[in-house]
């Protein structure tokens, strides 16, 4: 009787096209996460500017539109924390799940 031979290079091509799709998408969601992190400087710079701009105006339909332009920058900052919060619990997500992925498949 002939001798049964499994071959693992399916496999294991598997598990190497499964790490290179985490890294994919572990690459993907760290930029999303820098650029929402860059838009909140931005932010944060555009309310500083604004500050100063606010305290040398005495013009009060200026003053008006400056601080509704502020409660703007601040309502963005708000929702880009709440992405940014989000993209982080992915990351952690993604990491877990891989991690359980590797811890089971080196068992079989």
């Amino acid at each position: 009787m002939k001798k049964f031979k499994f071959s693992l290079e399916k496999v294991l091509s598997l598990r190497e096209f499964e790490e290179n799709q985490a890294q994919i998408e572990l690459a993907k969601a760290i930029s999303v996460v820098t650029e929402l992190n860059n838009k909140l400087k931005i932010i944060a710079n555009e309310r500083v500017k604004n500050n100063d701009a606010r305290s040398n105006s005495t013009d009060l339909s200026y003053l008006m539109s400056i601080e509704k332009y502020i409660e703007g920058l601040d309502y963005q900052k708000e929702i880009l924390k709440i992405y940014v919060n989000l993209f982080y619990c992915y990351l952690s997500c993604l990491c877990n799940f891989r991690i359980l992925f590797y811890k089971v498949n080196s068992k079989i």
